[in-house]
């Protein structure tokens, strides 16, 4: 059918079993490793199976549905067979009509960032947001991204919905620091992804829009998480280096899941560790996460770092990780994410925790 896919047809067979026991013996084919100039070669499968009892009106509809089983297959993580069934399909279609609204989205400005505060925890006013995207999407509402990133992604969209959110959470915070002077410093953090800093053009990017929205670099913190990190640490690491020339804070989000290599926690020109949240919940729960917290601390003031705790949900976390001298902390305990709207009346009350 392609370069690496193949297809069978099975003629006379009674039932589905048939074909099953076809793709078993398959299998044990490609689990036999074969010789390629002196080197043994193994190969692994992945096959999706349907039956023409299904109503098929055409070749082309059994092939697209036995497609859809293999790739089914695939993303499973298996190396054997998927039957195609109906669930199958309708998770096909609606894949698909994802995919055809995502492609207009942009086009439609369907986009929407939402903010989250960031409070200083020494004297708990609100000192910065976190700007997250969010989908508007005309049938199912406000979506969150890990429905759709992926599929943007794969899709090659990512870069320009990332330069569309980083513009707006700028434009943004501009209004912001007109209306409310009172309240400056105030910082907005935007996420970068791998994609991003494996565009060449990420630094111009970054400077040609504070110079367009006139906002302060200072105000601006870029945030990449320390599984992207870990994947091509020595490209991060250089347009990191271009970015801290702008005199822009970069801060390496969800630290202590990514298991990053404390040589390059050295070297890359970080001003913030933010704590993932998985750690900061079971604060008052959990004698090790309150250890790991306080090592991550230690570890980030050693090193001249400071910190950020996500995932503050009660008192006693603000309590603990105020006593452990974490800087800033950020969750459900101060807000959720929230509409452009909602933060300026927070900004406007002058509130502090």
């Amino acid at each position: 059918m392609e370069g690496d896919e193949f297809a069978f047809l099975l003629d006379n067979l009674k039932a589905v079993g048939n074909a099953m026991r076809v793709a078993d013996r398959l299998q044990q084919e490609f689990a036999t490793p074969f010789t390629v100039e002196g080197r043994e070669i193994f190969l692994t499968a992945s096959m999706g199976l349907t039956c023409c009892n299904m109503g098929y009106e055409s070749g082309e509809h059994l092939l697209r549905d036995a497609t859809t089983a293999m790739h089914q297959a695939k993303t499973s993580g298996r190396t054997g067979f998927v039957i195609f069934d109906k669930v199958m399909h309708e998770q096909a279609m609606a894949r698909l009509k994802l995919e055809a609204d995502l492609r207009q989205a942009l086009e439609r400005q369907e986009f929407r960032l939402q903010y989250q505060p960031i409070v200083a925890l020494k004297s708990g006013h609100v000192a910065g947001v976190e700007a997250l995207l969010r989908w508007e999407h005309p049938e199912y509402g406000l979506t969150r991204p890990d429905v759709f990133l992926e599929i943007a992604t794969e899709l090659g969209l990512m870069t320009k919905i990332g330069e569309w959110s980083f513009r707006e959470a700028c434009r943004q915070l501009t209004a912001w620091h007109a209306e409310f002077p009172q309240v400056r410093p105030l910082t907005v953090s935007v996420n970068v992804s791998l994609r991003h800093f494996a565009d060449a053009d990420v630094a111009a990017l970054v400077n040609d829009t504070l110079v367009a929205t006139g906002v302060d670099a200072s105000s601006l913190k870029i945030e990449i998480t320390e599984s992207d990190m870990m994947q091509n640490p020595e490209a991060v690491t250089e347009v990191l280096k271009q970015i801290e020339s702008l005199r822009i804070q970069t801060c390496l989000d969800d630290f202590g899941t990514g298991y990053s290599s404390l040589s390059y926690l050295h070297q890359l020109p970080i001003t913030f560790l933010k704590i993932d949240q998985s750690f900061v919940r079971r604060l008052g729960a959990d004698d090790d996460a309150l250890a790991i917290v306080k090592i991550i601390i230690v570890l980030a003031h050693q090193l001249g770092r400071q910190v950020i705790a996500e995932g503050v949900e009660t008192a006693e976390h603000l309590t603990i990780l105020r006593s452990l001298g974490c800087e800033y902390g950020q969750g459900y305990f101060f807000a959720k994410p929230l509409p452009v709207a909602e933060v300026s009346s927070l900004l406007a009350s002058g509130r502090r925790w």
